[in-house]
């Protein structure tokens, strides 16, 4: 068969017939890659996962360091008292009740201005407030077990904020873990060995 050819200005060209180019990946080449790729993601996703980990538990330390933060600064500008750490609605660091309204008009909002600090992200119960304030720092008071050397019931509390001693190793705020959506006291410890902060 002859091949085609063209002639300009006496020289003559021969056109090479057309062939198909086969590229691309074979099937067992393909399947190698997808298998590559697979062990890789599966290598990945738990260091990934720990990633978004450690980035939730940061960002739930640093609500806890603002609303400590918060929770310091109020007796500065309330004659030294701590904020009541009851949720109540005329004194209370919250108010009340579930959803936002409680935190919005409780006595500490003013200090932070953002719902946010409120809640963790990694608390999955569902509720809009994540933090309580324990009992010792002006919550729930049991001062009445004290007067029964066997109550482990017993708390100490102050609400003067003078009158805390070794303050860098008292607990001011916990997670709290209350299935109402909110926490209708404080965190009671048992303070048997304890002395009056």
């Amino acid at each position: 068969m002859d091949q085609p050819t063209d002639s300009f200005d006496g020289v003559t060209v021969k056109h090479e017939p057309i062939q198909p180019k086969t590229s691309g990946f074979s099937l067992i080449e393909l399947l190698v890659c997808v298998g590559i790729i697979g062990i890789l993601i599966s290598l990945l996703m738990p260091t990934l996962h720990n990633a978004r980990r450690s980035a939730m538990k940061t960002r739930c330390m640093s609500n806890v360091r603002q609303l400590a933060m918060a929770w310091s600064a109020f007796p500065a500008d309330n004659n030294n008292k701590i904020v009541y750490g009851m949720p109540d609605d005329n004194k209370g660091w919250v108010k009340r009740g579930s959803g936002m309204a409680p935190i919005k008009g409780g006595k500490l909002y003013q200090y932070i201005d953002s719902t946010e600090v409120w809640h963790c992200e990694e608390d999955k119960a569902g509720n809009t407030r994540s933090y309580s304030i324990t009992a010792p720092m002006h919550g729930e008071k049991w001062d009445a077990h004290l007067s029964n050397p066997n109550d482990s019931w017993a708390q100490f509390g102050t609400d003067d904020f003078a009158e805390i001693i070794n303050a860098e190793k008292q607990l001011v705020m916990l997670e709290e873990m209350d299935m109402r959506g909110w926490n209708v006291g404080s965190w009671i410890m048992y303070a048997r060995a304890s002395r009056k902060y």
